[in-house]
Formats: C-alpha cells, sequence, structure tokens
C-alpha cells in the first residue's frame, strides 16, 4: 500500500473515533442502544474503522500488537451481515476498551506517516 492510501486510511479511523466520542455527547455510552440516531452513527462509524483496518499493512500491525486488529475487522462483518444479532454490549466494550489503544495506536501512525508525505 503506498503511503498516501496508508494515510487517507489513517485518517478514516481517526476521524471514525472523533466522531464516535461526539455522537456520545449527545447520549452517554451506557445509553446509546436508547438512542435510534446515535445507535446506528456509532454502527457506521465502526464499520468504517473495521473496513479502513483491515488496509493497515501487517507491518504496522505488528508495530501494535495489543490492538486485536482480527477483530476489529470482523466486527465489521458482524455489523454488516449480522446487524440483526449485534448485542448493543459488545460494542459498548469495543468502545470502551478498544478504541482508546486504536485511537493512540493510529495517532501515532499518523504522525509517522505524515511526516513522510511529501508536500
Amino acid at each position: 500500500m503506498n503511503l498516501r492510501s496508508m494515510l487517507a486510511r489513517l485518517t478514516d479511523i481517526y476521524e471514525a473515533i472523533d466522531a464516535i466520542e461526539n455522537h456520545l455527547l449527545v447520549t452517554p455510552l451506557e445509553m446509546f442502544e436508547t438512542n435510534p440516531l446515535v445507535y446506528r452513527a456509532v454502527e457506521r462509524e465502526l464499520e468504517i474503522i473495521s473496513e479502513a483496518s483491515r488496509h493497515i499493512t501487517d507491518e504496522e500491525k505488528n508495530r501494535f500488537q495489543d490492538i486485536e486488529w482480527r477483530k476489529m475487522a470482523d466486527l465489521g462483518n458482524q455489523l454488516r451481515h449480522a446487524y440483526q444479532r449485534v448485542d448493543p454490549n459488545l460494542l459498548k466494550q469495543v468502545i470502551r476498551f478498544h478504541l482508546p489503544a486504536l485511537e493512540r495506536a493510529v495517532g501515532i501512525m499518523l504522525e509517522e506517516a505524515r511526516n513522510l508525505t511529501p508536500p
């Protein structure tokens, strides 16, 4: 994957995490499934994160082994193909326990990619 494409995918992940955080300002995480607009918006952002994460190089993923990359990719499949069976508590766990580490890792990768990208 070329650097510009990698930068775009990392940006998509970072912006999706930011959007989730903003959606949860409207309705707190513990109650987000009670607000259909927020719930669907969060699901969509998680799908974007999932799809973009599939395009991060193995080399980069290996640098951040604390991220459950495979599970992140699988979550997107669940949201797309088994949406009716997705437990809101699973999404809460992902948001609470996995997104903070992902946000840190992607922030580091973004910074490095921006430093390597010619103007």
